[in-house]
C-alpha cells in the first residue's frame, strides 16, 4: 500500500476538524459584529425568537 494512502484519512480528517473549528470561530465573531452580543444562541434557548434560532 502507498504511504500516500495511509496518510489520506488522518490527513482529511484533521483538515476536516480544524475546517470546523475554524467555521465554527468564523460564526461566533460574524455572531458578535451582528448581534451586539457576545455569546450566540443555544437552539433550545426559549428566550430568543425563531429568526435568532434558525439563524
Amino acid at each position: 500500500m502507498k504511504p500516500s494512502r495511509l496518510l489520506f484519512k488522518p490527513l482529511s480528517l484533521a483538515v476536516s476538524a480544524g475546517t470546523g473549528l475554524l467555521a465554527g470561530a468564523a460564526f461566533k465573531k460574524t455572531w458578535q459584529l451582528l448581534g451586539h452580543e457576545d455569546d450566540t444562541p443555544d437552539a433550545t434557548d426559549e428566550h430568543r425568537g425563531w429568526g435568532e434560532v434558525l439563524v
